[in-house]
């Protein structure tokens, strides 16, 4: 599931997979697709909130780590990077951010971007 070996080992399976190794492997991928697949989907798209309809969400702010979505790499692959500079809208909000990754700098689109949970932000009483 994670796309790496496992340091434990493997408990003994009840039923055997009846077919080739070509097709045991393109089941596990096809399994690992699905499970990233909903991942993002359903957890990462949970960590922004829609502050139009619930509550609203904490501005991006320089110092904040994010997670940097790309469609063309698994999540496992993705980028992390740290908010250098805010360019917020007309109404305050940040829009758009500069950030620094180990590639270099970039500007993206707050859309493109998972702001990470900090210990502070996990554990502040609501």
């Amino acid at each position: 599931m994670v796309g790496e070996p496992l340091k434990s080992i493997p408990e003994p399976e009840g039923q055997g997979f009846r077919g080739t190794l070509h097709q045991r492997w393109q089941l596990i991928s096809a399994i690992r697709r699905h499970f990233w697949r909903r991942w993002r989907d359903e957890y990462l798209v949970s960590l922004q909130r829609r502050a139009k309809w619930f509550r609203p969400s904490r501005n991006f702010k320089e110092g904040d780590i994010v997670a940097v979505f790309n469609e063309l790499s698994p999540p496992t692959k993705w980028l992390l990077a740290r908010v250098i500079h805010c360019h917020p809208g007309a109404d305050g909000r940040v829009r758009v951010v500069t950030m620094k990754t180990s590639n270099g700098e970039f500007v993206r689109p707050i859309a493109k971007l998972w702001l990470l949970p900090t210990k502070k932000d996990l554990f502040s009483e609501e």
